[in-house]
């Protein structure tokens, strides 16, 4: 049942969404899987919590996993395999949030100098995810199209993300599928005009011109 969910909703979420669903539903078969589909209860899953929280699983993790299952038996149902979804009557453990942490500007300023001397891209990766607050992968979406110098502002309208494959990278919209406009005070200016006298340099050695709506983080020198 849950390969079958697996290969409907593929096509339906964004490629790191389900590579996330896989590893929650390898995780479920493997504990439940010798459970028939018409003799599971909420008994059983309260069990495979438990044994999944005694086995040192983060709530959080266990959470999810429950949330795949449950969304799996949702459209199970639907398609008339399940006339009642066991997930509604268990009990996964509760969810406690946690206050966000803001890094310590010192920290950010270390890790950036440190990271100058190996990797100046990374650098400024770190630079644009700290006055920007962006998600892992929407630093490396961003386009010189999406600075706008004349009002000081930076938008962010999509993301590079993995595949389906290990390997593969693939760029489409943000995780909301919201873009979202921030700020840029004179420091961040002053580092992304000095990134792009950086980045002219290396297209110039290559033989080639950065376009305007080159990507902000380029491979860097080979």
């Amino acid at each position: 049942m849950l390969e079958r969910w697996l290969e409907h909703i593929t096509p339906l979420r964004e490629p790191g969404t389900v590579r996330g669903y896989r590893t929650c539903a390898q995780a479920v078969i493997a504990e439940l899987g010798h459970v028939r589909l018409t003799k599971f209860g909420a008994q059983d899953l309260d069990r495979a919590y438990a044994r999944w929280l005694a086995a040192g699983l983060a709530p959080a993790t266990v959470r999810r996993h429950h949330s795949v299952l449950a969304a799996a038996l949702h459209q199970a149902r639907r398609w008339g395999l399940v006339t009642q979804v066991v997930t509604d009557l268990a009990s996964p453990p509760p969810m406690h949030a946690r206050p966000p942490t803001v890094p310590d500007p010192s920290a950010v300023q270390g890790l950036v100098i440190a990271a100058e001397e190996e990797n100046p891209v990374l650098a400024m990766a770190i630079v644009l995810a700290a006055i920007t607050g962006a998600r892992l992968g929407e630093p490396c979406g961003l386009r010189w199209s999406d600075i706008d110098l004349d009002n000081n502002v930076l938008h962010i309208c999509r993301a590079v993300k993995h595949g389906l494959g290990k390997r593969e990278l693939v760029v489409g919209p943000t995780k909301t599928h919201q873009d979202r406009k921030g700020s840029l005070d004179p420091t961040a200016l002053a580092l992304l005009a000095s990134h792009r006298q950086r980045v002219e340099g290396w297209a110039k050695e290559a033989g080639v011109s950065v376009l305007d709506d080159g990507y902000v983080l380029p491979g860097g020198p080979a």
